[in-house]
């Protein structure tokens, strides 16, 4: 095949640019460079996994193990401070956009401070910003 037929093809389809293959004599670099095509490949890669890992967090924050994961995460360091207890009932909804905490208690020095029947929240989490921008909170206690 011509080597001239290949390069028309190539910048045809777009994969180079629209220039005619060199001669031997010719001094002149190609109208692309390898380095480029890695580049690409790179970003492309990179692209591909944190789009994943995106889709992966969702998937996982609608599951019963982050809502327990979640659960003991929030019980274990507020548990921490001193003279202070908390616990919480059933969690429900997606960690990422809604929650709602069933039958929750809090005792400070071993008295019932407050309990509440059902919290209720819909929040937002920008993926860019690391601002949480709250939409609606709900308390009852009946």
């Amino acid at each position: 095949m011509n080597s001239v037929f290949i390069w028309r093809v190539l910048s045809i389809i777009g994969l180079i640019g629209k220039s005619r293959p060199l001669s031997v004599t010719e001094k002149k670099s190609p109208a692309f460079s390898l380095k480029t095509v890695r580049r690409k490949t790179i970003f492309l890669i990179l692209t591909a996994i944190v789009s994943a890992l995106i889709v992966g967090l969702i998937l996982f924050s609608k599951t019963e193990q982050s809502r327990q994961f979640a659960k003991n995460l929030i019980e274990q360091r507020l548990n921490s401070i001193p003279n202070f207890h908390i616990s919480l009932g059933e969690i429900r909804g997606s960690i990422i956009s809604t929650v709602e905490i069933d039958d929750i208690e809090v005792k400070i020095d071993g008295e019932s401070f407050v309990e509440i029947e059902k919290l209720s929240t819909n929040y937002s989490i920008p993926l860019l910003y690391s601002i949480i921008s709250r939409k609606k909170l709900y308390l009852s206690n009946t």
